[in-house]
């Protein structure tokens, strides 16, 4: 039997999908803050009465209490508050800033397991949610895991409840695994075959906290920057702090060494970057971070260009606060490509920067671009380049059939275009603008979706040694 459907978030921080689902009025609920950064995960409550006396009193000022979500015995899902603006309910105490909240309706007793239908509702609701905010589908136990935990973990900080059940037998707790296993076969969109090798962990993305003060920073994040110069150096002080844990050091003076450059007005310029990212090379630096705003990302791009360090060889860590988890990309918010973004100045409703990183941030440098094939014209589309500053030209192909360009050049770094891709992702086709394509003897472009993109268009903007664009066959 093929498991329930994916249940999404919506850019208004709604789920939808396919189940019954109702939404709280007002939205959201009168008892809640705004204020929430990363997520640890999910808890599982009980009501100690049915839905709709849930509902009545979490819309009652003077409970204080709420829960991101309800679910009654026959598995209708009743959501309180928005996911991913920032809303905090108040389920856990100590702990509502970092933990999604689910009500279990039980009809007044908590020692009733839940109902199949509530089993299949709580494993939709946990499957959205580890992919939304990136924890991982597991049970847990403890106030430092992530995964699916009880609101009677967290003890007298949590407010000493006995919730989702009562001891000795924890019967909704012990449901847990179940709703587990059913979350997983969600996600995978069918029951797994009898004796499958255990699928691999799904990378996910980082959670990485910053700030002067080290005092602020918080337990919990993946990794932490830190000041190696400048009126705030503290690397010692959150090396103490975070043993163990990946960190990323800054330097705000282009004169001194550090993993990240920072760019912004009263430290280092755009000028500084190409200079400082070659002495970090020389010391063996893979990729070097540069921090800058995400306005100003082109500009540094252009400048290592220039100097002829490729972008998959550094980072660009780019600022852009918009309110919403996210790393920056054209595809999303309109900015260029960065391996990671600081969203947000205000975490956890206080003074504290939080950024979003890719997998591998930390990891290893990407692999280099493929040599491109030994092919004749005649395989490959073509088109002759413009040599005057702000001409260009549209190369174009039947979708699907091609999985990148290269420039007909020698010289590596000689020549500058500004480059984007049309793709068929959308109604009508969209324009993608993406990094310069720069001069590389032999390198392929690699589309970001070869199976969507139908054309490129390069416009020229400096250099010479380039006299066309070929397309190459998948």
């Amino acid at each position: 039997m093929a498991p329930p459907g994916k249940l999404t978030v919506g850019a208004d921080g709604k789920v939808r999908g396919p189940a019954k689902i109702e939404y709280n009025n007002p939205f959201p609920c009168v008892n809640g803050r705004y204020g929430s950064g990363a997520m640890n995960g999910v808890l599982m409550h009980t009501m100690v009465c049915d839905l709709p006396l849930c509902i009545r009193m979490f819309n009652d000022p003077a409970r204080q209490a709420s829960a991101h979500f309800g679910i009654a015995q026959d598995g209708l899902i009743h959501q309180f508050g928005p996911i991913g603006k920032g809303w905090i309910a108040w389920h856990c105490a100590a702990g509502n800033d970092v933990w999604y909240g689910i009500e279990h309706a039980d009809g007044g007793n908590p020692n009733t397991p839940l109902t199949s239908a509530q089993v299949t509702a709580s494993a939709q609701l946990v499957e959205c949610l580890s992919a939304y905010a990136g924890f991982p589908l597991q049970v847990t136990d403890s106030t430092s895991g992530r995964g699916y935990g009880v609101h009677s973990m967290g003890g007298t900080a949590w407010g000493g409840h006995t919730c989702p059940d009562l001891p000795p037998r924890h019967v909704r707790s012990a449901q847990r695994p179940a709703i587990i296993t059913l979350a997983k076969q969600i996600r995978a969109g069918k029951a797994p075959a009898p004796a499958a090798p255990k699928a691999a962990a799904v990378a996910r993305n980082l959670v990485m906290y910053d700030n002067v003060t080290v005092s602020l920073l918080p337990p919990g994040g993946d990794a932490y920057a830190c000041y190696t110069d400048g009126r705030y150096a503290n690397c010692p002080a959150v090396r103490a702090k975070f043993p163990g844990a990946k960190i990323l050091t800054i330097a705000v003076f282009a004169s001194d060494d550090a993993d990240c450059l920072d760019v912004e007005p009263g430290d280092a310029t755009v000028a500084q970057v190409p200079g400082w990212a070659a002495r970090q090379y020389k010391r063996g630096v893979t990729r070097p971070c540069i921090y800058t705003s995400a306005s100003t990302v082109t500009a540094v791009i252009a400048a290592m260009n220039a100097a002829g360090h490729a972008r998959p060889t550094y980072r660009i860590w780019s600022a852009h606060y918009n309110g919403s988890e996210h790393i920056c990309a054209p595809g999303g918010c309109g900015y260029p490509q960065a391996d990671a973004t600081q969203w947000t100045s205000r975490a956890r409703g206080i003074s504290l920067d939080q950024s979003l990183c890719k997998p591998d941030f930390f990891g290893a440098p990407a692999a280099p671009p493929p040599a491109v094939p030994e092919l004749t014209e005649d395989d490959m589309p073509y088109v002759s380049l413009p040599q005057a500053t702000g001409q260009s030209v549209v190369l174009q192909w039947p979708a699907g059939t091609m999985k990148g360009v290269a420039l007909c050049t020698d010289e590596q770094g000689a020549v500058t275009f500004s480059y984007a891709e049309l793709h068929t992702d959308s109604t009508p086709s969209k324009w993608y603008s993406h990094d310069d394509l720069v001069a590389a003897p032999r390198v392929i472009r690699a589309f970001a979706n070869p199976d969507t993109c139908t054309a490129v268009r390069v416009t020229f903007k400096a250099g010479k040694g380039a006299s066309g664009l070929h397309a190459y066959p998948k």
